[in-house]
């Protein structure tokens, strides 16, 4: 049985759309509901003292916050699945670079994020219903700081590919359409990278079939009965 790379896998574009959609219009709500000190100042408070005033300093707007982390449970299952798509995505455009073999360890920092995440909301939603102590302080810092390491670390390698890779179809693209005396133009264009594309090392120990001088090969083209009834035509008038 042929084994398979899992990114070979298809990403819909149903797919982005379930998983994009609903966690940006989520960080929207968020973004709406902020308070001052933000949400992120507690998470990041780190320790007693510091939470315990920006508890005081919220006063009733406290209700707010814990509808504010209610709805981040929320938008962590939207970007978890954001960014584990966003990797397999972008292991498919690494192909055969060795980029593609990082593609499975970001869609798990992904994961990792979120579970850190979660972990920090039930921190806060216990200072917030009981007493910040110096222990709830410092660990919900923790768990926020590994999120945001893990968050940054997956987002980023998809974005660096997603970039690479519109810089290569964009390259494609001028090329094609550069009229043929603007050689100067074409020059400039040619520097943009053309992604991770390496091909294949050759195999050891197999020694590659030298030219032979003579041959001539002819392709193709065409899938349907029409064009194979033609393509035999001209091989048989050939």
């Amino acid at each position: 049985v042929e084994q398979t790379d899992w990114t070979d896998r298809e990403v819909p574009w149903s797919w982005w759309l379930r998983w994009v959609l609903p966690a940006a219009v989520l960080w929207g709500i968020l973004l709406v509901m902020d308070l001052t000190p933000s949400i992120v100042d507690f998470e990041l408070a780190a320790h007693r003292s510091t939470a315990a005033s920006i508890l005081d300093s919220w006063g009733d707007d406290q209700s707010r916050a814990v509808v504010s982390i209610a709805i981040d449970f929320a938008f962590i299952f939207f970007y978890v699945g954001t960014l584990y798509l966003a990797a397999v995505w972008a292991g498919r455009q690494a192909q055969s670079h060795p980029a593609r073999l990082v593609s499975r360890p970001m869609a798990w920092a992904a994961i990792g994020a979120g579970i850190f995440d979660v972990l920090e909301n039930v921190g806060m939603l216990v200072m917030i219903w009981g007493e910040a102590t110096p222990f709830w302080a410092g660990a919900t810092s923790v768990m926020a700081w590994n999120k945001f390491t893990l968050f940054a670390l997956s987002a980023g390698y998809s974005l660096t590919l997603a970039t690479l890779f519109g810089l290569r179809w964009l390259r494609a693209f001028l090329l094609e359409r550069i009229p043929t005396n603007w050689t100067w133009l074409a020059r400039l264009v040619a520097w943009l990278p053309q992604g991770f594309v390496v091909p294949d090392p050759p195999v050891r120990g197999r020694r590659q079939p030298e030219p032979q001088p003579g041959l001539v090969g002819i392709c193709c083209s065409g899938g349907g009965i029409r064009s194979a009834s033609y393509n035999l035509g001209a091989l048989q008038a050939l």
